[in-house]
Parts: structure tokens; C-alpha cells; sequence
């Protein structure tokens, strides 16, 4: 049972052809793609600031964000923990971040090195911090570039007074003047160390590099694109690899790659780097090269060369990256968050469905779980018929098969096992588990579009219709009830969606109110009543015997979002108290009385106490959540209206601020 379109249904198509338009099939590029690229704000997680300026990943698979302004955000695949100058860090504008062989993070900052033994949990409680200045002997308090050696030995690089060296116990301080000219210059953008334990410096007068006693040091002359040299790493073949700002004409600056005798440069001149401003590089578990640039994020395995961009970044400004343990990397950008490529087992327990698995269409527009046949799902889909998920393989039904149109807008199961309503612009179609029987207003369907389908516990089926009322079906003959039949007792005759409560009422959500309907007497309730408005597309029923109804928007004074109705009152929750978008499409309510809700700008739930949002960025298919149900495994799938279905194992969530409970 659900329902459809959100819109008067003389526009479903504009709104195919608009939505189609909008969305389409992924572009060449995008599907060129190896992964999924993910974003992490300050709207859909807990990242403290947009502005992610250093990245780092722990042996424990945590991500590490350095902010400028909102301190460390640390994401460990579920929770985000934030720690400031409130919990013991020097400075909220981080520059740098590094974590040791023990986990402690090496955070530097502004105004001195903070190093975090927070035991590898959320728990501030039993955190340990530390802090380094020039009083301790740091050469300086800016401190953004940080690198640790095998032996535990830490590396500190400062804006113009050198490198700092920490042993554990005392600080050394090291600088043009200090190793006599060995090391290069005294603005140390960037140090890693190598496979060999020698130290690199990337200063804005070339590379120095010290074996333990010696210093070398390598500049254009060598064979460097440009003396600014802001990034520097490593391959597991020994390779260096150095990137660069522009100098001049001349140097414009990129990235070199130096295998110890010769040195080859990649601008954007000679190769497919997207930018030559290079803040940041990175090299995965399979010695690609990763690149943060001014203008996107670059990478190359040797022979090709790939960029990403926006939309796939939210932003082109890069500034950062890393790349994870199980090989996804991490981008921070400039003033829009951080993004994640995932390419590694998936982040929480989503599978999305597609075209490409065998499912219909991506257009998908309702969803229902048979939790009595082994959790057979079924799809409908805008214009390609329904498919059907069962063990493990998708199979599909149109109308060469038996269905009354392609056009599929509600489907609901019935009271045996594999029994299906399917609800479409034709008629409504039923399948016995053997063939399929289609009923119209030949046999007495008040209108062919059906659109919303409830089906009671001794079998009988009401048939929600796009403008003629509702059809009662007890298996031989069909009733229709309309605002006419029923003397006004039902509010209008587009009727959205259709529940029945535990009392064996039944809802029914039109573009003018709620009706419910006893079995002899009808009631509506409309705004006049404590409705959030009256567009209503959705209706549920939860096992406490509240009735949940979503909306549209309406007006400014009703603008849409979701109603509760306790028996008594009606209260409406908006985007004001956390609601992720006021333009809902769908209610479902689980048996743990979780309230699930779809909307155009992505899925909510909601516990009774905080909402909870699931996006793309977390792992749904597409925004455009068309409709939600669940199956015996309390697996929650959702129709997505362009990008398939995703089903949700157990549950992840990023709350959505600001949060506001509603007594």
C-alpha cells in the first residue's frame, strides 16, 4: 500500500518528464567512475566545520578531520566526536594532523602541537592531551606540517623557523642555520618519511631530505617542477613524489615524481593533472597517486590519469587527502566539507538495487514486502511494469505477462503468501501466485488509476482512485464511496494513500484533509481541525494507535511536513524540529514504532525523541524517496524515484541539526 505522486495527477507527466530531465542516467564520467563519492558537512553529519583543511586515518580505521575554526572532527563510521579548545586542544584552526603506532593524534596547530590519547573511543571522559609550545622547545607555535618515525620520533614543520624534532623527552630544533645550509629553507610546507627512515622537507626552496647524519637537498636545478614544494609522498617502490605551487611561467608548478636517479614532471600542460596548484598527495594500497589540487582532486596509476570534480566534490578547492585502510580516500576541501570515494567494503549496511542488478527501471515509484513469503519485494516502477526480488534474483512483470499497465503507482501484499495488489493507470491487478486477474471499470473500479491500496485482515481491499473516490472490493463485487455517495462524508475523491488502524478504521489522505471512515459513520479533519495541512499524500497507522500523516507544503501558515493524531490533538512536525524536507511522500511506521518518512530531499526517521536523515551521503540511492517498507528482518527498503532501490540493514544514521523535541 502506498502511494504515488505528490502533485494533482493532471501533472504526473510534467512531473516524469521534468524529474527524468533533472535526473537522467549517470554521465559517461560518472559512470567511469570506480566507487561512490560521498559528502560530509556540517548540515548531514557531525563534521564541525566546513572548512577541512588536514586529513588522517588511525590504525583503528577512524578519520581524522582537521578544521580551520571548528577543531578535530573524528568520524568512525557511525559516530562523529568533535574535540576543541573546551577538551584541551591548542587551537580550533588546525593545520596538521598525524596518528602514531598507538593512536594518539599529533594535531598541529596555530598555537602549539596538541597530541590526543583519547583510548579510542568517544568517551571524553578518560581523554589525555598534551600540549606543545616554544616554552616546551618547539621552534615555533605554527605548526603545519607533522610526521612520525618508525622508532615513535615526531617531525614538526613550522611558517619560517624550520623543523622541529621530538624524542619523547626533549625537543631539537633544526633550520638553515642549525644544520649549516643543510636544510633548504626554513618554511616547511610538508615532511613524510620513506621506507628507508630518511626524512623529506618540502620547503618553498626545494626538497631536503636527511638520512640520519647527512642532508641532501634537490631544487629545480635537480630536476623539481618548482622550489614550492607544499606536498610530499611516497610509493612502496621507493618512488618520491612531490607537488608543487606555481613559481613562474616557466616552473607552473604540478607534481614530480623522483625514482632516485631521474626526475619526471606532470603539469597540466603535459598530462591530465587538473590543476597545477598541488596542496596535497596521497598514494593507495595499489601505488595510484592521488593528487589535492586548487581545482579538483587527480589521480594516476602510472598510464592514466582520472580528475574528479563537482558534482562529485563539493567543492574544487582541495586541500587535503588521505586514503584509508581498506583503500577509500578521503578529500578535504576549503569551505564545503569533506567527501569520501568509496571504494571499499561499503560504509553501513545499504545495498542499492539498479538497472545494472536487473531491477526495471530506477524510476521506481512503490514498494512492497511480502514478509510471509520469505520477504519477496516487489517494485513498481514509473513506466516499465514491476519487478520482483526473491531469492537473491530480480524478475520482472509488465503487461505482456498479465499487468494492467507499466505505469505501477501503489502495490500492496495480500493475506497468502505471494499474493499481490498492484495498483497502475490501467486497472488494478492481482497475482494469485499463479496468474495475473485485472479488474477496471468494466467490473465495477471506480477509476482506472489506482493509486493508493489497503488491504484489511480477512482479505477485502480498498482501491484509493486519481479523482473518483475509493472502491471496496470483498472478492465479487466492488463499492464505490465518493465525496458524492458518502453525502460529503469523504473529503475529496483524489484519494493519496490508505491505511487501516488497529480498531479496523480505515484513512484515507487526499489534497483536502483526512477522512476515516468506522464502517458506518465518516470523519474529516482538516487544518481547521490541527492538521499540518491538507495537502495529504500519506497515511500510517502505528501500533500505539497514532495516525501519522504526510504532507505537502501548502501555504506559509501550513507549511507541510508530518501530522500526529493521538485520539485527541493533532501536532505537526516541520523542518523547524528536525524534519529533513516538508515535501513528504511517504509514512511508514515499523513494528518498534519507529516512524519512517520519504521525502524529496531524502528518508527521516523518527524514534519519539530525535530525527534521524539518511541521504546519498549516507548511502541512499537517490534524495527522492517515493516510498518505505520494511521486511522480517526489520530491513527497511525504499523506492527511489531515479536511482533504484536501497535497502538499509539495521541502521546508520547523522542527526539533523537543529534538533528540537516536541513535548
Amino acid at each position: 500500500m502506498r502511494k504515488s505522486i505528490s502533485i494533482p495527477g493532471g501533472l504526473l507527466l510534467v512531473l516524469l518528464l521534468f524529474t527524468i530531465g533533472l535526473t537522467g542516467q549517470p554521465s559517461l564520467a560518472a559512470q567511469a567512475q570506480s566507487g561512490r563519492w560521498v559528502t560530509y558537512n556540517t548540515r548531514n553529519s557531525g563534521l564541525a566545520s566546513n572548512s577541512v583543511v588536514a586529513v588522517a586515518v588511525g590504525n583503528d580505521d577512524r578519520v581524522w578531520l582537521g578544521t580551520a575554526g571548528g577543531g578535530v572532527s573524528v568520524f568512525d563510521g557511525d559516530q562523529w566526536t568533535t574535540f576543541g579548545t573546551s577538551d584541551g586542544l591548542a587551537s580550533d584552526t588546525v593545520v596538521a594532523l598525524a596518528i602514531d603506532s598507538a593512536g594518539q593524534a599529533w594535531i598541529g596547530t596555530i598555537t602549539g602541537l596538541s597530541v590526543l590519547d583519547d583510548k579510542g573511543t568517544a568517551d571524553k571522559g578518560d581523554d589525555v592531551w598534551t600540549t606543545h609550545t616554544r616554552e616546551d622547545g618547539l621552534a615555533d607555535n605554527l605548526v603545519q606540517s607533522v610526521a612520525i618515525e618508525a622508532d615513535g620520533d615526531v617531525w614538526a614543520g613550522h611558517s619560517g623557523q624550520g623543523a622541529s624534532l621530538f624524542n619523547g623527552t626533549d625537543w631539537t630544533i633544526h633550520n638553515t642555520a642549525s644544520t649549516e645550509g643543510g636544510l633548504a629553507g626554513n618554511e616547511i610546507r610538508d615532511i613524510a618519511v620513506d621506507s628507508q627512515d630518511r626524512v623529506w622537507f618540502g620547503t618553498f626552496r626545494g626538497v631536503s631530505v636527511l638520512d640520519g647524519e647527512n642532508w641532501t637537498t634537490y631544487t629545480k636545478d635537480d630536476g623539481l617542477s618548482t622550489n614550492f614544494v607544499t606536498a610530499i609522498t611516497h610509493t612502496s617502490d621507493g618512488n618520491m613524489w612531490f607537488g608543487h605551487l606555481p613559481e613562474s611561467a616557466t616552473y607552473p608548478g604540478g607534481v614530480t615524481v623522483f625514482d632516485g636517479t631521474n626526475w619526471t614532471s606532470f603539469t597540466t600542460a603535459n598530462s591530465g593533472l587538473i590543476n597545477d596548484r598541488v596542496s596535497d598527495i596521497a598514494v593507495d594500497q595499489e601505488d595510484v597517486g592521488w593528487f589535492a589540487t586548487a581545482g579538483g582532486v587527480s589521480s594516476y596509476d602510472g598510464v592514466d590519469w582520472r580528475s574528479y570534480t563537482t558534482p562529485d566534490l563539493p567543492s574544487n578547492v582541495t586541500d587535503a587527502i588521505a586514503v584509508a585502510n581498506n583503500n577509500d580516500k578521503w578529500v578535504g576541501t576549503l569551505s564545503a566539507g569533506a567527501s569520501q570515494l568509496r571504494v571499499g567494503p561499503p560504509l553501513g549496511p545499504w545495498t542499492t538495487y539498479t538497472e545494472s542488478e536487473g531491477l526495471v527501471s530506477n524510476f521506481t515509484t512503490a514498494i512492497a514486502v511480502d514478509r510471509q513469503a520469505g520477504n519477496r519485494v516487489c517494485v513498481g516502477s514509473a513506466d516499465a511494469g514491476m519487478s520482483i526480488f526473491e531469492d537473491g534474483t530480480w524478475t520482472t512483470a509488465t503487461t505482456a505477462d498479465g499487468l494492467a499497465s507499466n505505469s505501477v503507482w501503489a502495490i500492496a501484499v495480500g493475506i497468502n503468501p505471494g499474493d499481490t495488489w498492484v495498483g497502475t493507470t490501467g486497472g488494478v491487478s492481482f497475482w494469485n501466485g499463479a496468474e495475473w486477474v485485472t479488474y477496471t471499470t468494466e467490473d465495477g473500479l471506480a477509476d482506472n488509476f489506482v493509486q493508493s491500496i489497503a488491504v484489511e485482515e480477512d482479505g477485502d481491499v480498498w482501491l484509493g482512485t486519481s479523482g473518483q473516490g475509493v472502491s471496496f472490493f470483498d472478492g465479487s463485487e466492488f463499492t464505490t464511496h465518493n465525496a458524492t455517495t458518502t453525502e460529503g462524508g469523504l473529503v475529496d475523491n483524489d484519494i493519496r494513500d490508505i491505511a487501516i488502524d488497529g480498531d479496523g478504521q480505515v484513512w484515507f489522505a487526499t489534497f483536502r484533509g483526512v477522512s476515516v471512515f468506522d464502517g458506518s459513520e465518516w470523519t474529516t479533519y482538516t487544518t481547521e481541525e490541527g492538521l499540518g495541512a491538507d495537502f495529504a499524500t500519506s497515511v500510517a497507522a502505528a501500533p500505539s494507535g497514532e495516525i501519522w500523516v504526510g504532507h505537502l507544503p501548502q501555504d506559509v501558515e501550513h507549511p507541510g511536513g508530518v501530522s500526529i493524531f493521538d485520539g485527541s490533538e493533532w501536532m505537526t512536525y516541520t523542518t523547524d524540529d528536525g524534519l529533513i524536507d516538508n515535501q513528504v511522500q511517504t509514512v511508514r511506521v515499523g513494528e518498534d514504532g519507529k516512524v519512517w518518512i520519504g521525502t524529496l530531499s531524502g528518508a527521516a526517521s523518527f524514534d519519539g525523541h530525535r530525527w534521524r536523515e539518511y541521504t546519498t551521503s549516507t548511502g541512499l540511492a537517490h534524495n527522492s524517496v517515493f516510498d518505505i517498507d520494511f521486511d522480517s528482518d526489520g530491513d527497511k527498503w525504499f523506492a527511489t524515484f531515479g536511482g533504484g532501490v536501497s535497502e538499509l540493514r539495521g541502521d546508520i544514521f547523522f542527526l539533523r541539526l537543529p534538533l528540537i523535541l516536541k513535548q
